[in-house]
């Protein structure tokens, strides 16, 4: 694998080509021959890159460009590289490789997978109307799956030790603090070493004793309503 950088050293300094590519990333479009690794920073020009050769391919090496695959890191980098081929394209006069650029392998890796998938469906034991899960909805099922591997690890109210390993750690989970399920208070008294049940109103997982109810105190109206019917009794 060959490894260009697109940062120019001072000695190597050149005026950009009337293509507007700089010499490395001239050569970075050129070479093509094999796997290359291309170590850039921050407005280098690594999406110039990436478009010059995308067409270039397409255009010089007779690729097609339902042949060709462009993987970014989110969506809206996967719409930018699209939009920025098919203008190219549109520049060099190849309108039917521009319109063929709305179906290209151009995606995010969970877009590709997608997409993969949904093509074959069948072939890989799936239901073709599967979707792919929404963020909040992929984290409700994660804190399902947390809850209910939490239950099986606490294991019967007789398990102290288990129950006392979560109160040491601390039961929370990824997304937030959680409850933890409630424990047979008996279990506490079973081994003096185990703290007492978590109350489900701590949110944070604090283990903490519930307080003893208490007696509202009497106004001095009522004090005095109940002396006068002590006295007319």
């Amino acid at each position: 694998m060959t490894t260009l950088s697109l940062f120019s050293l001072l000695e190597e300094q050149v005026a950009p080509e009337a293509s507007g590519l700089t010499n490395e990333q001239r050569k970075a479009v050129e070479r093509r021959d094999g796997p290359l690794f291309v170590h850039a920073g921050a407005g280098t020009g690594k999406t110039r890159v990436l478009v010059e050769r995308f067409v270039r391919a397409v255009l010089e090496d007779e690729v097609g460009v339902e042949r060709m695959l462009a993987i970014t890191f989110t969506e809206k980098a996967a719409a930018e590289l699209r939009t920025r081929i098919r203008a190219r394209f549109v520049d060099a006069g190849e309108r039917d490789h521009a319109r063929a650029v709305d179906s290209a392998w151009i995606s995010t890796i969970h877009g590709f997978c997608s997409r993969l998938l949904r093509a074959n469906a069948l072939s890989a034991g799936l239901d073709p109307e599967y979707r792919v899960l929404a963020e909040h909805e992929a984290e409700r099922i994660a804190a399902h799956a947390f809850d209910s591997a939490l239950e099986d690890f606490l294991g019967p109210p007789e398990d102290a030790r288990r129950v006392e390993l979560v109160a040491a750690h601390g039961p929370d989970r990824p997304g937030g603090p959680q409850k933890v399920p409630p424990r047979d208070p008996r279990a506490h008294r079973a081994d003096p070493r185990c703290p007492r049940p978590p109350n489900r109103a701590n949110g944070r997982g604090n283990f903490r004793q519930p307080r003893p109810p208490t007696q509202r105190p009497q106004r001095d109206d009522e004090r005095h309503l109940k002396d006068c019917g002590d006295r007319v009794r």
